[in-house]
C-alpha cells in the first residue's frame, strides 16, 4: 500500500515538474503578450458551462459571476481574429470585422442574460444563452470547417 502511494506521489510530482518546465520555457510571442486563442476559448467555454450550471441550480450570483467572467474574456478580441492563411478558402472574409461583430453581439447577449435573470424571466435567459451558443457554433463552423 505504501509503495502504491509513493509511486502515485512521484508520478504526480514528475507531471507537475514537466508542466512547469514547459510553461516557463515558452518563447511564443503570443503567449508572452497575453492569452492565446486556445486559452481564451477555454475560459469562454468554462464561463458558458458555469452560466448553464447557474441556471440548473437557480443561482443568480453564479450566473452573474459567470457572465462577468465571460465578458472579461471577450475583451481579448485578438483571440477571435484569424490569420489569412487560416481562411484561405473564404474569399472576401474580413476576420477583424467579423470578430468585432461577434464580440459586440456576445457582450450584448450576455448583458441580456443578467437583466432577464434578475427580472425573474429565467426561460428567456436560457433562450438567450442558446442564442449565444448558436453564435459560438457559427464561428466554430467557419474556423474548424465543420
Amino acid at each position: 500500500m505504501k509503495k502504491i502511494l509513493l509511486i502515485s506521489v512521484l508520478l504526480s510530482s514528475l507531471m507537475l515538474a514537466e508542466n512547469n518546465a514547459t510553461d516557463t520555457n515558452s518563447t511564443n510571442k503570443e503567449e508572452k503578450e497575453g492569452l492565446t486563442r486556445v486559452e481564451t476559448m477555454q475560459k469562454l467555454e468554462k464561463s458558458m458551462e458555469t452560466i448553464q450550471k447557474g441556471f440548473f441550480y437557480n443561482n443568480t450570483e453564479m450566473v452573474k459571476s459567470a457572465v462577468k467572467d465571460f465578458q472579461a474574456n471577450l475583451t481579448n478580441m485578438d483571440a477571435f481574429i484569424l490569420s489569412v492563411k487560416e481562411l484561405e478558402n473564404k474569399r472576401n472574409f474580413k476576420p477583424k470585422e467579423y470578430a468585432g461583430k461577434e464580440v459586440k453581439a456576445l457582450a450584448k447577449l450576455s448583458d441580456e442574460i443578467i437583466s432577464s435573470y434578475e427580472r425573474d424571466r429565467k426561460y428567456r435567459a436560457t433562450r438567450i444563452y442558446a442564442n449565444m451558443m448558436d453564435r459560438c457554433l457559427a464561428c466554430h463552423k467557419i474556423i474548424r470547417k465543420w
